[in-house]
């Protein structure tokens, strides 16, 4: 979790993985760093996002903003 780092604007989420750990040559697999952008939508309440990581899957929320609905206005 420590290496992770997420950040949302109004546009865009963010992800990136540093990993600081010493390659040895005997792993299965590499480490690597981790830089990945992703679109969003307009309508999105960004600032009521939510992350979890659970069991290496990680989930990001983001909830859809309210639309403001139109006012019908008497004309005097």
């Amino acid at each position: 979790k420590s290496d992770l780092s997420l950040t949302i604007d109004s546009s865009k989420l963010c992800l990136s993985a540093n990993t600081k750990k010493k390659k040895d040559g005997t792993a299965l697999f590499q480490l690597k760093d981790l830089n990945s952008e992703i679109i969003l939508p307009e309508n999105l309440a960004t600032e009521k996002a939510q992350a979890k990581l659970d069991a290496g899957v990680l989930s990001v929320l983001i909830p859809y903003a309210t639309e403001s609905k139109g006012k019908n206005l008497k004309i005097a």
